[in-house]
């Protein structure tokens, strides 16, 4: 089954989700992903979906569920949110790693912190 995440998912749900959340995060070899325990990580994510007006918010994750457990995500946004998004992001991870607030360089789309 196909469906939107919503505000009322359980624990395990949230926590299969940031699961596969992390996996792709990891994959893109960002720098703080690599510095960062991942119970640590994971648990900045729980924040993070628990939220509204955020690119991990609930609102923004379509789950895919076999035999009642979280298969596969999508975060979808529309393009517009997209900088926003990247704004807010950086605000979240300075605030939580307590770090310079990276940023997202539009031209290369690779993760970086501005000095």
């Amino acid at each position: 089954m196909i469906r939107f995440a919503t505000e009322n998912e359980n624990e395990e749900d949230i926590r299969q989700i940031n699961e596969l959340t992390y996996s792709i995060l990891e994959s893109m070899d960002l720098e703080l992903i690599q510095q960062t325990p991942k119970s640590q990580y994971l648990d900045f994510l729980a924040q993070l979906f628990q939220k509204e007006g955020n690119r991990f918010s609930y609102h923004n994750f379509l789950l895919s569920e076999l035999e009642g457990r979280i298969a596969a995500i999508a975060v979808v946004y529309h393009d517009d949110d997209a900088g926003y998004y990247d704004k807010q992001l950086g605000d979240e991870l300075a605030t939580y790693f307590k770090i310079p607030a990276p940023v997202i360089q539009p031209e290369t789309q690779a993760w970086g912190v501005l000095s």
